[in-house]
């Protein structure tokens, strides 16, 4: 398995999209059922592999990740081979764009940047899973956008 296996209430809530799957993979409700009582191996496998199409299809979709806490953000620009990274780092607790861009304006020495970019580490869809399941939040980019004019 390339991620994880989806959980049951996840995998219910995809339902109609696990039919298609198993229906483009032959495999028709009576089938399914059989595959269920006398192959339980198959139908894990199966849903292995409908995890691994649903996570696919979600990471190749992430254009931008953001982490925060009350004295910082990390974040992340998500392109096809580079990931890059704006850290943002301060004493004063922070809670919304508006104060960090404050703080910027205000009191600029209180605030440290960092700007870099990577590769991905081992693949571009393994390194945005890992991140997104660590906490990261899939965004439109609003503060990496906003915050490129200050690093």
């Amino acid at each position: 398995m390339k991620y994880r296996r989806l959980t049951q209430e996840e995998l219910e809530a995809l339902t109609d999209e696990f039919i298609n799957f198993l229906i483009v993979h032959g495999i028709d409700s009576t089938e399914w059922i059989r595959i269920k009582g006398d192959e339980p191996v198959k139908a894990i496998q199966m849903i292995d592999l409908f995890s691994d199409f649903v996570f696919d299809g979600i990471v190749r979709k992430v254009r931008y990740i953001d982490y925060f806490d009350d004295t910082g953000a990390k974040l992340f620009k998500c392109e096809d081979e580079t990931i890059h990274l704006i850290a943002l780092e301060t004493d004063i607790p922070i809670k919304s764009l508006e104060d960090w861009q404050n703080l910027i304006q205000t009191k600029p020495e209180s605030c440290f940047f960092m700007r870099t970019s990577k590769s991905y580490k081992p693949d571009r869809g393994a390194e945005i899973f890992r991140m997104i399941s660590a906490g990261g939040i899939i965004t439109q980019g609003e503060w990496y956008e906003k915050l490129l004019m200050y690093v």
